[in-house]
């Protein structure tokens, strides 16, 4: 047999459930509260610090959750089930206050609420924190839009504005208005051409051959004609065929004369000849062939005007059929757009019933009426009719009603169209107002909180309750918050009937984007994710009488950091009130200077410098608190330890377009299931979207303008499967947004463009491994990391090389310690910079449990994984929730009905208890540890005891110890105290500790002391089998075939206490052998007894297969594994391979 020898260089690959022979050196059978370090090797974990007690809710399916505000302030929060929440400030477990004031909850969120369900659970409720604002989800909510009036964009008025194109001579500005819903056509004819007869006659003489007069030809002339007979078709509403009227028919009467002699022998008797020419202008309505008109000129020459033929004209006009006086033919008399416009108001408000208010704005007239109507004109060359919807922008008026709504068809389809409201310059931009009405006789009177109408506005009321009639009104007797209108209609309606309030302003302006009218524009708040944000901490101020100068009315406050016009809330503190202010009163400061104030009754006095009259100095508990708040509807009060108040997001109205051009984000009508981040915008998660907000406008889902995409616009994307998709979590890497569904994985990215906009967004598929969506991803540095429940046991499964080009690499990093790693893990934890992952089991989803997993790597610089351990910590009690902020992990833990909040500093802090100086710093490994002051203990003389009140928190069944790390002789002195040394119930308890614990010497003089009290844990590593190994390639190979017997361990620690080695083997009693690094005889004064480094042989003389090696402390101490070198005898038992 050959002498060998091999060493383990290090123990820091942690847990492997491979069989020995394959494991690697370094890897071990199992590692209870230890970490495996490559710089400090492996060590016992950090003991826990106790921070306080905590009064949670005891009920099941409780949110736990975690807020990182900044270095300082870090918090632990609940959501109870009913909603209610309770936060816990990390470094010192003070309780912080909850303001619900501003969303829907009496001292609670409603939005929050599961309690009726009967299949909640922790995880329906996620909390995402983006700087300063915490969202909270509850994927048991269904996203919704408002659908009350109040929430719509302003109704479709039914209203109409005719532009005049041109301004012509001889033309009939006409227009025919009609029901849609009616097709009923109204027809009438029209003169086309006309004839002047030869007869005349002058002053009552007349003669079939026009000879009249004496030669003169005083009736000779040129006249324009319009010519009235009766009733017009177009005088009623609807227009009347059978009226029998003939009206506006315009013509020209050219009358031409020659002095004739009147006997062809008589040359000085002379005649008139006449000839009489008829030229039509206009033809008019019901003229027909053969019609005839008896003309008198202004001169008394009389001829008859003759139709000679007509057409029949056919008009869809069962409202109103417009037809003023054709303009003058004259070009000579003065045609104006104010004329025009005004014969049209005067022939549409003279016909009765068509319910028409038409108001003249400007180059145009405004018609509205309360019921739809449509509008055309024969003489399109003349008027253009602006309805509700047009072709082409630049037939659009520039004078119109303010707020005028009209819709851009582009083309036949609807994707491209768009909505321009009319803005009227100097108009403020007003919108629809919701009111109530009653009506007494024709008066009704609308109540508007704030309106802002004044007596003589116009306005369109739209009554949606009650009966009162729509229309066109004038405003009068005006308040503050009400106004009358005389109704068309009279009669009694009680108050409280509803009307929509659209005031009618006119001018020239500008049209502006905006959405379809009627449609749903604001997403319903409490149906979406809550915010939670911090309120800073109020300063309060102790007023002194001291501090207060009546003579010049100012107030000392050293370094007050106030500016002019800052309010204070003044407090008399249960005595006299300072003389000139009020108890719980709000003033205002004039800074004086640094360190000097004097106070204003407001803030405009502030600013003039005009101080209250200070004529009394008050007590001494008065106070000025600067950054006062109220919480849930109470009274401005002090808050030192600051709040955290809930709010609704505003959530961005839909500004324009409609449910094709800017339809509603796909989460409507879904459960949302998470808040995310990703390049400069919010994103939700619902269903098998992700919907990202605008760029830098976070709340905001919509499009800015239908008629174009924008960079800047939402992403709305639906992931593709074959599978169910429902998309749960979401974590951002290099490469895009890892999207994550209970089945598969999604990349969103922008492929390869550089900026992520709706033209360059896709989501790729990624990979197919289950996900646990009661768990959240976890970034692991330049890698993500997530996990598996599907089987008997938990799965931790790393993705790395995220990119949209290629498919992502993904390691099941826990498939080493797969038959240990436990089935329910739902808590996880980590921090990339520690290159640490900590596991644990929600105990709202499972059984409670005090166990915690850990997982541990490290990479070269060559980014080569040299590092891959697993372990498992114990806790002194059963872990709630855990959560790493800046490099220190905190946990709740629980027993009964105890919760404890605790701190484990995963590196050295300011605040982490140490044994020894530098650089001798090691940590104190007791959990739940707290530090007595020597005042806190009471030392007797007499019976040479210590005694002290251990106070709340302890509540486990492990052995608690007495440690001392004070510089004396005293430190490093343990003590393990036994239940008979525990008096009293919890929390008040008390300790009776043997001997002086409350002073010590330190180079011959007596020196406080303190003392550290906490459970142990027991720091345990179960070493594999040992087997002689050969490299091959890169790999070792275990020698399993050969005979090795183990004469002597040579263990290398670093730094240790007290640690046992226990030997088991086949046929023997377990051996152990105590190491004591330093024999409490030799200890130096003021020196712990604790070794830098310590080199301990074992001697073993055994088979390898029969030995098996355990390493445990639970000594206060630190133990420090570095190193194992074994020597032993090898025999190779087989057959030389040839």
């Amino acid at each position: 047999m050959a002498s060998v020898t091999q060493k383990i260089p290090n123990y820091v690959l942690g847990i492997s459930t491979q069989p020995d022979e394959q494991k690697y050196p370094g890897q071990v059978t199992d590692l209870v509260n230890g970490v495996p370090d490559v710089v400090r090797q492996l060590i016992k974990r950090p003991g826990s610090h106790l921070i306080s007690t905590l009064t949670p809710s005891t009920n099941s399916h409780t949110k736990w959750f975690d807020i990182y505000t900044d270095e300082t302030d870090q918090y632990i929060g609940q959501v109870d089930s009913d909603g209610t929440v309770k936060l816990w400030r990390t470094r010192d477990g003070a309780e912080i206050p909850v303001d619900y004031a501003n969303i829907a909850g009496t001292n609670k969120a409603t939005y929050l609420d599961n309690t009726l369900l009967s299949d909640e659970k922790s995880s329906d409720i996620q909390a995402y924190t983006i700087n300063e604002t915490t969202f909270f989800v509850n994927r048991r909510k269904t996203a919704a839009m408002k659908t009350d009036a109040g929430s719509k964009s302003p109704p479709r008025l039914n209203e109409a504005f005719i532009s005049l194109e041109t301004i012509s001579y001889g033309k009939q500005y006409a227009l025919d208005i009609f029901d849609p819903d009616s097709v009923a056509t109204y027809s009438h004819t029209r003169a086309t051409s006309i004839a002047a007869d030869e007869v005349v006659s002058l002053g009552g003489a007349s003669s079939s051959s026009g000879n009249i007069g004496s030669g003169d030809c005083t009736g000779m002339g040129r006249e324009s004609v319009t010519v009235n007979t009766g009733t017009g078709i177009g005088s009623t509403s609807p227009p009347n065929p059978s009226s029998g009227g003939k009206t506006n028919m315009r013509y020209e009467i050219d009358t031409r004369c020659t002095p004739q002699p009147t006997d062809d022998d008589d040359a000085d008797n002379y005649h008139d000849a006449y000839a009489p020419y008829a030229k039509l202008q206009f033809g008019g309505e019901g003229w027909t062939t053969n019609d005839t008109h008896q003309h008198t000129s202004e001169k008394g020459l009389q001829t008859t005007i003759k139709v000679t033929n007509h057409i029949t004209i056919s008009s869809r006009a069962n409202i109103a059929m417009v037809r003023p006086d054709p303009t003058s033919s004259n070009s000579e008399e003065h045609v104006s757009s104010a004329g025009i416009l005004g014969d049209l108001k005067t022939t549409l408000d003279a016909i009765s019933g068509t319910g028409i208010t038409c108001t003249v704005a400007g180059n145009g007239l405004h018609l509205y009426r309360a019921t739809p109507f449509g509008v055309t004109t024969p003489e399109k060359q003349l008027i253009t009719i602006t309805t509700d919807k047009i072709n082409n922008v630049a037939d659009l008026p520039t004078t119109c009603r303010h707020g005028y709504v009209v819709q851009v068809s582009n083309s036949q389809e609807d994707v491209d169209d768009y909505f321009l409201k009319f803005k009227a310059t100097g108009v403020e931009d007003e919108i629809a107002q919701s009111g109530t009405y009653a009506r007494s006789s024709a008066t009704v009177t609308i109540t508007a909180t704030a309106h802002g109408l004044e007596n003589g506005d116009k306005i369109i009321a739209d009554f949606t309750s009650g009966g009162a009639t729509d229309g066109y009104y004038t405003v009068a007797n005006k308040t503050t918050n009400t106004f009358e209108i005389t109704d068309s209609a009279s009669g009694t309606i009680s108050a409280g009937e509803t009307v929509t309030i659209i005031p009618a302003r006119y001018g020239e302006g500008v049209w502006e984007e905006v959405c379809e009218p009627g449609i749903d524009i604001e997403i319903d708040n409490t149906t979406m994710p809550i915010a939670l944000t911090r309120i800073v901490p109020s300063t309060q101020f102790t007023i002194a009488t001291s501090a207060v100068n009546t003579s010049n009315e100012q107030i000392t406050i050293t370094n007050h950091g106030m500016s002019t016009g800052n309010s204070v809330l003044y407090d008399n503190g249960g005595g006299t009130a300072l003389a000139g202010l009020t108890d719980d009163t709000v003033y205002y400061v004039i800074k004086v200077d640094a360190n000097t104030i004097k106070l204003a009754t407001n803030s405009d006095n502030a600013t003039a410098g005009t101080a209250i009259n200070l004529t009394g100095t008050g007590n001494n508990a008065q106070t000025l608190t600067w950054g006062y708040f109220s919480i849930n509807g109470g009274s401005n009060a002090h808050y030192a330890n600051g709040a955290f108040r809930f709010s609704y997001p505003d959530w961005g109205k839909r500004d324009v377009g409609d449910d094709v051009t800017n339809s509603v984000p796909s989460f409507i009508g879904n459960p949302i299931q998470k808040v995310v981040f990703f390049r400069n915008r919010i994103g939700l998660l619902s269903a098998e979207n992700i919907i990202l907000s605008r760029v830098n406008d976070f709340y905001n889902f919509w499009v800015k303008t239908a008629m174009t995409i924008s960079n800047a616009d939402p992403i709305d994307l639906q992931s593709s499967s074959t599978f169910p998709t429902k998309l749960y979590d979401a974590i951002e890497q290099a490469g895009g947004l890892v999207v994550l569904s209970a089945s598969e994985q999604f990349l969103l990215s922008s492929g390869a463009e550089r900026l992520l906009t709706p033209e360059t967004a896709k989501i790729s598929y990624l990979s197919a491994y289950a996900f646990n969506s009661d768990t959240s991803p976890i970034e692991l540095g330049t890698t993500i990391g997530f996990l598996n429940s599907t089987a008997k046991n938990t799965r931790f499964y790393e993705m790395a090389a995220v990119t949209s080009r290629e498919e992502p690499i993904i390691v099941e990093q826990s498939k080493i310690v797969s038959k240990l790693f436990p089935s329910n893990i739902t808590l996880v934890s980590g921090s990339a910079q520690n290159k640490l992952v900590l596991f644990g089991t929600d105990s709202t989803l499972h059984t409670a449990t005090n166990e915690v997993w850990g997982y541990k790597w490290h990479e070269t610089a060559d980014q080569k994984r040299s590092q891959s351990a697993w372990f498992r910590w114990t806790m002194p009690n059963n872990v709630i929730y855990q959560t790493i902020l800046d490099d220190k992990l905190y946990m709740v833990l629980n027993t009964g009905s105890t919760y404890t909040l605790e701190r484990l500093d995963i590196k050295l802090a300011d605040e982490t208890l140490l044994i020894g100086d530098s650089p001798d710093e090691n940590r104190v490994h007791l959990d739940t540890k707290k530090t007595f002051a020597s005042a806190d203990l009471t030392y007797n003389t007499a019976a040479d005891t210590t005694t002290f009140t251990l106070g709340a928190g302890y509540y486990s069944s492990r052995t608690l110890t007495a440690y001392c790390i004070t510089d004396s002789d005293a430190r490093g002195k343990s003590y393990d105290i036994p239940a008979s040394a525990i008096s009293g119930s919890a929390p008040n308890q008390v300790i009776t500790l043997p001997g002086n614990w409350k002073t010590s010497l330190k180079d011959g003089s007596s020196v406080n002391t303190d003392v550290i009290i906490g459970y142990e844990y027991e720091f345990e590593v179960e070493l594999p089998k040992i087997y002689m190994t050969r490299s091959e390639g890169e790999r070792l190979r275990s020698e399993t075939r050969g005979s090795l017997v183990i004469h002597r361990m040579n263990f290398d620690f670093g730094d240790v206490g007290v640690i046992d080695i226990t030997l088991k083997r086949k046929g023997r009693d377990d051996y152990t052998y105590t190491v004591e690094s330093l024999e409490w005889d030799n200890v130096l004064a003021s020196r712990p007894a604790i070794a830098e480094s310590y080199l301990h042989t074992i001697p073993v003389y055994d088979r390898n297969q029969n030995l098996t090696v355990q390493i445990k402390s639970n000594h206060p101490s630190p133990a420090t594994v570095h190193s194992m070198n074994w020597e032993g005898d090898y025999s190779p038992k087989y057959y030389q391979r040839v």
